[in-house]
């Protein structure tokens, strides 16, 4: 003969000294102990931490799920408790955590814990909406928004498509100027060529 392990049934613990299989704690579906849970009946969230089950409204940041007995997490209130993709502390679209506190197109959330809020930043880069050529070599640059050049070049290699040029790329030298605004979404660029233009050549 030989013996076999006590196995208990789920929402039992195995109690060491008496080898008795007891009932789980009431927020406990399953636990290992009377104080240990490993998973929660619905209402409740677990924290590995301590190992226990708790209330929704035990918990900062937390609260019950309209309708239904299932933790969610509140959106809105500068806390970032792990269940939503972001939260920074209202609940307006447009500053990269949505209404819904989801992180929106062309943005950035980071920094959220259980004791603040995220930092959405935006990662599109603005496109150029249109440029102007004029006789006198200068261009004029039209941004989608406004910019900050926080290091403005002072000559570099800029890649420029002329119409009516046997090359398809011309190389030029460029200076930008009128960059005294912090915030600008125009600029323009004087242009130094490095072929020669005849003269019926156009830029785009």
């Amino acid at each position: 003969s030989y013996c076999l392990p006590i196995r208990c049934s789920s929402g039992e613990y195995l109690e060491s000294s008496t080898k008795n299989c007891l009932p789980c704690n009431t927020r406990c579906s399953d636990c290992v102990s009377s104080t240990k849970c490993t998973a929660c009946n619905p209402g409740y969230i677990f924290q590995s931490g301590p190992s226990s089950c708790f209330s929704c409204t035990d918990l900062k940041g937390m609260k019950y799920a309209d309708r239904s007995l299932d933790c969610a997490e509140i959106c809105g209130d500068g806390r970032n408790m792990g269940f939503l993709e972001c939260d920074d502390g209202n609940t307006r679209s447009g500053d990269g955590c949505s209404s819904e506190c989801k992180i929106e197109p062309d943005y950035k959330c980071t920094g959220g814990t259980a004791d603040g809020p995220d930092n959405c930043v935006e990662t599109k880069r603005p496109s150029i909406k249109e440029i102007k050529a004029f006789k006198n070599r200068t261009l004029e640059v039209k941004f989608s928004e406004y910019v900050i050049v926080q290091k403005p070049p002072i000559s570099n290699a800029f890649s420029l498509k002329i119409e009516g040029h046997s090359q398809k790329n011309v190389k030029l030298d460029w200076q930008p100027s009128h960059l005294e605004s912090k915030k600008f979404n125009r600029m323009s660029i004087s242009l130094d060529f490095n072929v020669s233009l005849i003269g019926y050549e156009t830029l785009s």
